[in-house]
This record gives C-alpha cells, sequence and structure tokens, in this order.
C-alpha cells in the first residue's frame, strides 16, 4: 500500500510577502503532522523508528519523538554535525494558531544546538540521536549545503517504522522539516508492508549506523575531511536503491534503471525537481578507480531522445537560466550552469517539450507512463557521481565523493495520477513562470516561439522565427519532431 501527501505553500498566509513567512512547525506545516499522525496512530504497535534527516532542528518533532521514546518505542535520529547548519538570518518565526511571531529569533544552528546539547546528555530513555559525519567534495571548489561549514553528504529525508506484528513501513520525503526554512511544495509517502524494501531498508540502516556514532561519542571538531568508509557492494532491488559512500557507485545502478526506464517510455515523462541538470558533465576521471568517460550524457540525454521522437515531455523546476546563461526575474541560477544551458538549449529545440519554473518547487520525482520515481535527489551530477579516491591537498581532503540519497521506483497507476495532478497545479498558478510550452520551438538568437515555414527554392519545412523579419533565426525540422 502506498499513501502520499503533499505541501502546498499557498495555503499557508504571508506567503506573499518578502521574506516568506516561517513557521514554528518548521517547513512542512502539514506533513509533519500526517507523519507524527500516522506514528500516534500505529504507537501500540511500533517496535522501533530509525529517521535519515539532512537537518534535524525541530524542536515539535524532537519532543514527539522523545515522548514515543518515553513509551518505550526505540527511537533513533541520523543527521549532520553542526557544522552543516546555517548560522545566519534570525527572522520572525511564526506560530500556526496564533499567527504571532514567537518569542525568539534563532538560526537554524540555534535550534539544532538546543536539542543536540540535550541529546548529549544522554537523559532520554530509548532516543539515540547519531551522527553521520561523512563530507563529500571533488573539487577544490568546495561549495556546502545550507551556507553550513562543510557540504557534508547525508541529504535523505528517511524513516523506518518497524512493526511488531507486521512488516514496516518505509517513509521518505522531498522534505527537510526543518526550523527557518520557508513552506515549498515538498511530498510525503508511505510504503506499506513490502518485505523486499523493508529487508533492503534494514541493511541500510545498519550500515548508517555504524558510521554514525551516538551523539555523545561524537567529536564536533573532529577531522571530518578524511573520515574512512569502506566500500561494499550495493545492497538494492530492481524497485529501490539506497545512495551512499559505502555502496559502491550504487548510483551507476540507480542511473541504468532510470534510463531503462525512460528508454521505455511510450506516453509521457514528467520530470519535477528543485535542480535538474544531469546532462553531458563533467566527470574527474582521476579520482575514480572505475573506468569512465570524461563527459558523462546522464538520464537527461534519453528523455531529449524521446522528446524527439514526438513523446510529450514536461519539466518543473525552481532553479532556471536561458541558453545564453541568463536567469529570469524570481528565478534562482542553477550552481552547474554550463550542463543547464546545454539541456536547455535541447528542450528548446524539442517541440514536444515543456518547461515551467516555480521558486517554491522542491519535491523530487519522475512520472513515465504509469511508472513513478520519487528521490530524495536532485537531478543533477552531484547525485550520479561517485568517486572512490577523492585527493585534494589543498583543501585537504581526502575520501569518497558520495551523496547520501535514495530512488524508489513504483509501478502505481494511482501514484502517478496524483503525482502529475501536484506538477499540474503548481504549473497552473499564478507566480509559476511558463518558459516554453509543448508544441513550441524557441528560437536561438531572440527564444521567441518558432513557426513552420517553407523554402522558396525546394519547398522543405524548417522552423523560423515568428519575429522575422526583425529576427532571422532558424532551426532544422528533426525527424519525428
Amino acid at each position: 500500500m502506498n499513501h502520499i501527501y503533499f505541501e502546498n505553500p499557498s495555503s499557508y498566509p504571508g506567503q506573499e510577502e518578502s521574506p516568506k513567512r516561517v513557521f514554528s512547525e518548521g517547513t512542512s506545516p502539514a506533513l509533519l503532522r500526517q507523519f507524527m499522525d500516522y506514528l500516534d496512530r500505529n504507537r501500540g504497535r511500533i517496535k522501533s523508528v530509525t529517521l535519515c534527516l539532512y537537518l534535524y532542528n525541530n524542536p515539535k518533532l524532537d519532543l514527539f519523538l522523545k515522548q514515543l521514546a518515553q513509551q518505550g518505542i526505540d527511537v533513533t535520529v541520523i543527521s549532520i554535525p553542526l557544522a552543516g547548519y546555517d548560522n545566519q538570518g534570525t527572522s520572525d518565526v511564526y506560530d500556526l494558531d496564533t499567527m504571532r511571531p514567537t518569542a525568539y529569533r534563532q538560526t537554524k544552528m540555534d535550534y539544532a544546538r538546543c536539542i543536540y546539547q540535550q541529546a548529549k546528555q544522554g537523559n532520554y530513555r530509548n532516543f539515540h540521536l547519531c551522527i553521520f559525519p561523512h563530507v563529500y567534495v571533488r573539487s577544490t571548489r568546495m561549495r556546502s549545503f545550507s551556507r553550513g561549514e562543510y557540504p557534508y553528504s547525508l541529504h535523505i529525508k528517511m524513516a523506518y517504522i518497524a512493526f511488531q506484528d507486521k512488516p514496516g513501513t518505509i517513509c521518505m520525503s522531498s522534505s527537510n522539516f526543518a526550523l527557518r526554512d520557508e513552506v515549498k511544495d515538498d511530498f510525503l509517502l508511505f510504503v506499506e508492508d513490502d518485505r523486499g524494501l523493508c529487508q533492503c531498508t534494514e541493511q541500510f540502516l545498519e550500515r548508517m549506523k555504524q558510521y554514525a556514532p551516538r551523539i555523545y561519542h561524537f567529536d564536533e571538531n573532529g577531522d571530518h575531511l578524511h573520515f574512512r568508509i569502506r566500500k561494499e557492494p550495493p545492497v538494492a532491488t530492481r524497485d529501490l536503491y539506497y545512495l551512499a559512500p559505502f555502496y559502491d557507485n550504487a548510483q551507476a545502478m540507480a542511473e541504468r534503471r532510470l534510463c531503462e526506464l525512460i528508454r521505455g517510455a511510450r506516453e509521457r515523462i514528467y520530470i519535477c525537481a528543485q535542480h535538474i541538470c544531469a546532462y553531458n558533465y563533467r566527470v574527474p576521471m582521476q579520482f575514480s578507480s572505475t573506468p569512465m568517460e570524461p563527459v558523462h550524457p546522464g538520464f537527461l540525454a534519453d528523455v531529449i531522445a524521446k522528446a524527439k521522437e514526438g513523446l510529450k515531455v514536461s519539466c518543473l523546476s525552481q532553479t532556471f537560466v536561458d541558453a545564453a546563461g541568463n536567469t529570469l526575474p524570481g528565478c534562482r541560477a542553477p550552481l552547474n550552469t554550463q550542463a543547464f544551458q546545454e539541456f536547455i538549449t535541447k528542450i528548446n529545440e524539442s517541440e514536444n517539450a515543456a518547461y515551467d519554473i516555480n521558486s517554491s518547487v522542491h519535491s523530487k520525482f519522475l512520472v513515465v507512463d504509469d511508472t513513478v520515481v520519487l528521490t530524495t535527489c536532485n537531478f543533477t551530477p552531484t547525485q550520479f557521481i561517485y568517486l572512490d579516491k577523492v585527493e585534494l591537498p589543498a583543501i585537504p581532503y581526502s575520501g569518497i565523493h558520495s551523496e547520501v540519497g535514495m530512488f524508489l521506483f513504483l509501478q502505481d497507476a494511482d501514484l502517478a495520477r496524483k503525482l502529475i495532478a501536484n506538477f499540474q497545479d503548481i504549473h497552473s498558478r499564478r507566480d509559476t513562470i511558463h518558459y516554453k510550452a509543448a508544441g513550441t520551438v524557441l528560437c536561438p538568437i531572440c527564444n521567441s516561439p518558432m513557426v513552420k515555414r517553407r523554402r522558396k527554392s525546394d519547398g522543405a519545412q524548417f522552423w523560423g522565427c515568428s519575429k522575422y523579419p526583425q529576427c532571422r533565426g532558424t532551426r532544422r525540422i528533426e525527424n519525428g519532431a
């Protein structure tokens, strides 16, 4: 059984303000309630709850989990060191019930520090906070997540609920459930009673616990840039792939499955993510013991190929630049602008491809016909690159480059329908930017829509700019377009 829920920022007050209001319930109040309600309804049957959360600074979630622990349920939370939290920004945080600012104005790190310090005292029976300190770097131009000190690899948002009398429930989300983040479009999924997926998840979590010491044994000032992890073969099913530095290139397995799915598409492809640019990207081969090409086409190359065959492709993201590298008003630029520019150039050429942008997009999913792919990963090169021998003395860094994330493939027509409805809901909002509609091709010079014309010399069709004669941009009409 699969159950999915969605967060909609437009249902909350203060989202037209600048900056947008943030709430004491965290970035996804409705999804947090759904998650806690599920645990509350089943608390008499639950044996243990294990969470892997990129950020763990939500006092309401922390209090609820400790209450479960006091009732005899074993609760383990795995998260990142304090050094990974943003220590900037102290705007008002509003209480949803009263719509008034709370008494304290703190940073993300401040909220996390309070929770971490309490857990470090070890006074909570059956409750354990564990820290996964792995850092992943592949360039001296090291960028951190969420403006923390280091780019910690744990970027997953999932929970595993083990029951006393039945198979467990896997819960995954695109939401951080973090305090001081704006409300975004996110999803929360529960997958119940699948023994194969449960076994895969249990093995993944055992490995995470192996490398994530309990907080009262963790040295916050330790050397996180030389954290040693031993590789092993990935544990995966055909439907569930966990990415982690200890799983030797599970990224390649997940991407092969993704490409296989896309190549077999017959009707439609929907892609939704905060960032989309895993296309023709460069891989530092010197850091890999596995031979590979210096430029990797990525799964988006197969998406473009299907669009050229005539398949409908719809894309929705938060970040964007046009083919010339220019941003649009209200849009963030992706970090890998070169890969995105190459991708959007191909989208512009594809009559059957559409592209929209909304600053609230944070969900990460694909729909291919009636198969859905839900993930905690963005669709950028970072999520698909595994490098097992990175050495960067200038930082200095030594270790494995791999994000911690997951890809879940489900053949579920009802779930596909709900995800497409969510996609179309975001598409229809006033603040969504409609960069390119299906059925259009954009001019390579001015980005205006193009129209089909015929050459006088031989009658052959071509695409010509709709602004002709002011613009003389043309494109060939591809076979199948």
